[in-house]
């Protein structure tokens, strides 16, 4: 009697493209207008828990930030189109904003690529937003 052919397990596809998406949230946000952001992030970067307290550290310029999932994923197209008119977009429609590398945030959130930080100092002091989680540092 002839075995039922076995189905094929998607697992693999499903660890390749969580690791391609943990890869690429590092590069898909900055401050900049599109230019060529490394993003950094490795797999030994520090994780930083809900309710801890660090600093947003990306490398290289200010940290644009988005207040929700759909401005979050709005920045994160621009950046991988190389879309500085875009990025503009979502910031001059107020569903993002930015602030200087460096700016202590507390970690209120977590999403699968993302964090949620509430901001601890300068003008946005108060204000939260999303951001890759590989960019909060202790």
């Amino acid at each position: 009697m002839a075995e039922a052919p076995k189905k094929k397990s998607s697992l693999g596809c499903v660890v390749i493209l969580v690791f391609l998406a943990l890869a690429a949230g590092g590069s898909v946000f900055s401050g900049g207008d599109g230019g060529g952001n490394s993003g950094g992030g490795s797999s030994s970067t520090p994780v930083v828990p809900v309710g801890s307290d660090g600093r947003l550290v990306i490398g290289e310029g200010p940290v644009d930030l988005g207040v929700d999932d759909d401005a979050f994923d709005a920045l994160s197209n621009a950046r991988v189109a190389n879309d500085p008119t875009g990025r503009r977009a979502v910031l001059a429609s107020g569903r993002a904003f930015t602030v200087p590398e460096g700016t202590r945030v507390r970690v209120i959130g977590n999403g699968f690529v993302k964090k949620q930080v509430r901001i601890l100092e300068g003008p946005h002091a108060g204000e939260s937003g999303w951001i890759p989680f590989e960019w909060v540092k202790p």
